[in-house]
Order: structure tokens, then sequence, then C-alpha cells
């Protein structure tokens, strides 16, 4: 079993805290991204879990044997660079099979593991090149099939798509899914596009300035974010999240008032403030609607940008004293830049955060 645990791992760099008390459980065959801003942890903390830093304090475990002691190269974990770390002047073959030389392993048994990872990746058409002579997306099956042909416990990827095209992101997404399904391989991988967290991922892992904010499954963050940077942080484009005041509390309602004074009343499972107190209200661009009609209280935005991408338009505008507001519309939808629109607001799939930032539960 490749299941992998962190208890209390404290990274520090000087009087610098990189990480602070990572407590995480990966289980066996699960595909765990670790997203957040850059700065914020995420390729020291993959880099902690390879032996390549040294943690401060804290343990770590793979299998449940205690690794945070032992070298690297003994860990039983594969890792995948964001600049490939392909020798130039070998060929794609020799590069894959580089750490099994090393490691004095039989030259047919090199063959046979450099072949099957070639096939599983299909660039069996190029072991005999080398990397100057291979596509960006090539040279990164390249630095993957390395990975595979040790045949880790656990795969580590360090931002393997950020020096791609937009496209071949799109396309080398899909084919490490399949490759996780393939393998069933346990695998770890950080990023700071939100999007390959969420169409990746089986759980993600949500870091700011080195501490964990959120753990839980893509739809589970969506729907039930902990706080507003979690909110805000996923979903694209990010959560509206703009300043109010609560007016009214009631059994699972809390009301605030919108910008032009309009009430909201917002379903929620329990209280925690009272009127008077200041809060923030999160609205997804998807989840509002513009038009004569639409479900819940309404107010007025100024559009100052409109961006048509096809099936859909993204409105940016201003509501109030000049808040803004980022709306998702159907792309046939026709609004022009300076006209002023309803917003429809939908109570129910409102997200209400209290003077903390911390979220108010939902009704469920």
């Amino acid at each position: 079993m490749a299941e992998l645990s962190l208890r209390k791992v404290t990274k520090q760099f000087g009087a610098v805290t990189a990480l602070s008390d990572i407590d995480l459980e990966i289980a066996h065959r699960e595909f765990v991204v670790i997203v957040g801003p850059s700065g914020c942890g995420k390729s020291t903390l993959l880099r902690v879990i390879a032996g390549l830093e040294q943690l401060t304090t804290g343990e770590i475990y793979v299998g449940g044997e205690a690794v945070h002691r032992t070298p690297a190269a003994k860990r039983g974990l594969a890792m995948v660079f964001q600049n490939y770390a392909l020798y130039p002047h070998k060929t794609v073959a020799q590069n894959m099979g580089f750490a099994l030389r090393m490691a004095k392993t039989p030259k047919s048994e090199i063959d046979s593991r450099v072949n099957q990872a070639a096939r599983i990746l299909q660039i069996e058409d190029l072991l005999e090149r080398k990397p100057r002579q291979l596509s960006g997306g090539q040279r990164q099956r390249v630095a993957i099939g390395r990975a595979i042909v040790r045949e880790p416990k656990v795969f580590l990827f360090d931002e393997p798509l950020s020096n791609l095209d937009a496209a071949l992101r799109v396309d080398m997404r899909v084919e490490l899914a399949k490759l996780h399904n393939t393998l069933n391989a346990t695998m770890i991988y950080v990023t700071h596009d939100q999007t390959e967290a969420m169409t990746m991922a089986d759980k993600i892992v949500i870091l700011r300035s080195g501490k964990m904010e959120q753990v839980g499954s893509p739809m589970e963050l969506y729907h039930r974010p902990a706080n507003a940077f979690v909110g805000s942080f996923i979903g694209s484009p990010r959560m509206n999240i703009l300043p109010t005041s609560v007016t009214a509390v009631a059994d699972h309602t809390v009301t605030v008032e919108l910008p032009g004074g309009e009430p909201l009343p917002v379903p929620i499972g329990a209280a925690t403030v009272q009127a008077g107190d200041r809060a923030s209200l999160g609205m997804r661009p998807e989840h509002l609607t513009v038009g004569a009609d639409g479900p819940g209280p309404t107010i007025a935005m100024k559009v100052y940008v409109t961006e048509p991408l096809g099936g859909e338009t993204i409105l940016y505008g201003h509501v109030g004293d000049d808040q803004t507001l980022v709306v998702k519309v159907p792309g046939e939808l026709p609004v022009a830049t300076g006209e002023r629109v309803p917003v429809h607001i939908n109570p129910a799939s409102c997200h209400l955060f209290d003077d903390n930032d911390i979220a108010l539960p939902r009704q469920t």
C-alpha cells in the first residue's frame, strides 16, 4: 500500500516559516492536488515529502513506514519537475533508464521497463531522439516516463504543465488523468492553477502562507468553502465577495443588505452573527442571472467590460458605490459596454462570511 501521512510537518528557513503544522492523510491510489498562490509553500511541501528539503519538525510516513529521516533516493518516491531536467546529450531511452542504471539494474530489465513506459505514454517512436529534437509536450512525457520506470510508491509532480501552451496543458491534463487510472498509483500534484486542481483531483489541499486552509473534494470546496479565501480561490471566474452588513437574523436565515439597500435573506445552517455585524456576501458569477426575469432580489450593474468567449460571456461591472461585480452569462445574450443591466441573485446559491472571513454553515 502507498498511503502517505504527514504529521505536524513544519519547515523553517531561518526566521521564515515556510510550512506550519501540516497534517495530511493521502490514501492509496488517491490523486491529491496541492494548490495555492505563489509563495504559499506548495513546492516546498513537495520537496519535503521527496526528501529534497529536510523538514524542521514533524513526521512523514509512506506505506506506514517513517521516511522523514530517510535519504531521498531510498524513500520510494519519484518526482517530475517543472523544467523536465533531462540530460541533453542522452537519448530518450537513456534519460528514462538513467536512475535504473545508477541502481545497477540489469540491462534487460531496464529495457523492459523503458519500453513498457514508452507504450503507456505513446512515445515508442521517440526513444532514440535527444531532448532538443522534442516538443515541450514530448519532453514532459519523457520526464513522466523516467518516473514511471522507477515503479515508485508515490508520484510527485511539481507544476509539470506550467511551461506548456494553453491547448497542450488541456491535453496533458487529460493524459495525466488517464495515466493515473492506468497505473492505479498514488499521485501528489502541485499547481497554482485552480482549474487543473478542479479537473484532476480526488482531493484538493489549499495552502496559504504555509498553512492548510481547507482539504476536501473539488465540489466540496466549490460548494462549501471554509472561508472567503477558499471561496474566491476555487472557481473561474473567481467568486464575487462584497462587503455588507447583517440587518436581521432568524431561524436558518440571515438577512444582509445588498448594494443599493435591498435586503437579501440568505439560508444558513446556524447563525453565528447578529444584527449589526459586518459580513461578506459571496456570489459565484455563474450563479447570477441577467435579464428581465430571474430568481431573488435584483441589483443594477453598469457594465464596463465584456469578454465574449463564444458559448458564454463574462461581464464586469460596478454596483452600489463602485463595487466590482463579475457575471457569467450565455454567449448569445446581447449586452454592451456601458449598459445598465438588472442582476438577479438567488439567495440559495449565496455564501456568507463573518467579519473574520469564516464561512457561515450553509443550510443542508
